[in-house]
């Protein structure tokens, strides 16, 4: 039975380095800032008079929307138009479930003078740009580079932008950059799990369809198969290791997905020549430590999905570098960073956190860039100059994004890095929608592993942190969130 509890000494320095914050002096935000969502991270209606709201209501709404998917098919639903960002936890059968994008905004408020987010009569300095994530990202990068000329139309003239991309939302940005011509006005991009290189895991969506458990969605699966999106996600890498040729192939080897799948990786390569030629500042935060689709392989006319780096059967890994990273667990960490950046170490940043909480978690590694775009000192975070051979302790979980309420729900997290640390204690919360402490049952093993168990009483949305106290006085901590659904 997990019993809900804080580590007192880490809300001390919160709550200090807050009580600084705010008795100091802000810098004003001199750039328009444009926040950009992931797939799923876009609310979106009807074009009509009546302008229903199809995806972004309520977390209920969007798991129906995977039972009641013709309101998101192309073919039947063609135009539909974007109304914000959702702000609050959703989830996106198939993919992820995304914690909402209102964080991002709060911490640059908190951390700038004359920051005037958007909802108000004033346009603001912080942007909100929504799209339909069902379409490709040059659809999204044209409707971008309007948005972003008639805002900075309500501000003087000279104004440079800097773009903040979270997942798909960062391909977006480098495309509007790059083939945009957006690199004359920007002054920097930061992306939060991006996959640069393309997921896995969109590989898996597309061969395999979307699955809960034992439960496949065919419906949903047949409906995001026609999303341009989806195939811009899939690794522009060789990444398939095929027995017959004993080597690793690209997804265009799939006969059933080669003609989008090439396409796509045209887009990957316009990027990357665009973005090579005007390199902006750049910070690429990827998540590490959490198990991720990292490589497939074939089994006749099945794929099937690996979380290593060298498949069954392969006779060699996917590279031979140190695997140090792992990934988010949607996106592998050796896609989370631009190609133009691979060499360079020093502009890698890891950050221990799940592909769904970086929008809210990693805000604070946002405001850091900001303030370092704007020429302000300040103070080192975790992921930012982090030795790669010397990682710090930190906590990865195996978990998956979707569960049956009829199944009991497993969730491992394993203790990595901590060096000659001893793990003194380690607590498994979960909390339901209303913020209440779930009974979970642990298993601790001597090797430093949890095993939680967990029967949701009810369908719904749920937030797993677990925390640990190492032998110098120090806690880790690591959250995710997952969806419970009923068969």
């Amino acid at each position: 039975m997990a019993v809900c509890t804080v580590f007192p000494l880490f809300e001390r320095v919160v709550a200090w380095s807050e009580m600084m914050i705010q008795m100091s002096p802000k810098p004003s935000l001199t750039r328009l800032v444009v926040i950009i969502p992931g797939i799923g991270g876009t609310i979106l209606r009807e074009p009509n008079g009546l302008r229903r709201r199809v995806w972004g209501h309520q977390r209920a709404t969007l798991v129906a929307a995977g039972l009641d998917s013709d309101r998101l098919s192309l073919g039947n639903h063609p135009e539909l138009e974007p109304d914000g960002l959702v702000r609050d936890v959703q989830p996106v059968p198939g993919w992820t479930v995304v914690a909402g994008y209102h964080h991002i905004g709060k911490a640059i408020f908190n951390a700038f003078g004359d920051v005037v987010l958007d909802g108000g009569s004033v346009p603001g300095n912080v942007m909100e740009f929504g799209y339909d994530f069902r379409k490709s990202v040059v659809h999204a990068a044209t409707e971008l580079d309007k948005a972003i000329g008639e805002r900075l139309r309500s501000f003087p003239s000279g104004t440079r932008v800097v773009l903040v991309g979270h997942s798909l939302g960062g391909l977006v940005a480098r495309y509007w950059i790059g083939r945009c011509g957006g690199s004359k006005i920007c002054d920097g991009l930061i992306t939060l799990g991006t996959p640069h290189r393309g997921a896995p895991k969109a590989l898996n969506v597309l061969a395999n369809g979307i699955r809960v458990s034992r439960l496949k969605l065919d419906t949903l699966s047949r409906v995001v198969a026609d999303w341009d999106s989806l195939y811009e996600l899939l690794p522009d890498y060789s990444m398939i290791w095929d027995p017959v040729a004993a080597t690793y192939v690209l997804p265009d080897a799939l006969g059933n997905l080669a003609v989008r799948a090439r396409k796509a990786a045209r887009i990957h390569q316009e990027i990357n020549d665009w973005c090579g030629i005007s390199p902006l500042p750049t910070w690429a935060y990827f998540g590490s430590g959490n198990a991720t689709f990292r490589t497939a392989r074939l089994e006749g006319d099945i794929v099937q999905m690996d979380l290593s780096l060298q498949p069954s059967g392969a006779t060699r890994p996917l590279f031979e570098e140190p695997d140090l990273w792992v990934g988010d667990g949607t996106v592998p960490s050796e896609a989370g960073t631009p190609i133009e950046l691979e060499t360079k170490s020093n502009e890698k940043y890891p950050v221990a956190h799940r592909h769904a909480m970086l929008p809210r978690d990693a805000s604070e590694h946002v405001v850091d860039a900001l303030r370092k775009i704007h020429g302000i000192r300040s103070t080192p975070l975790r992921g930012d100059g982090e030795d790669p051979m010397n990682p710090r302790p930190h906590i990865s979980l195996g978990m998956d994004d979707f569960y049956l309420r009829s199944s009991t729900i497993e969730i491992v997290a394993q203790h990595r890095d901590t060096g000659e640390l001893e793990v003194i204690g380690t607590n498994v919360d979960i909390l339901d929608e209303s913020a209440r402490c779930q009974p979970v049952q642990l298993n601790v093993s001597s090797n430093g592993t949890t095993v939680a168990h967990f029967d949701a009483p009810v369908s719904g949305v749920f937030e797993v942190c677990v925390a640990s106290t190492l032998s110098d006085g120090s806690s880790i901590e690591a959250r995710d969130l997952f969806c419970v659904v009923d068969e």
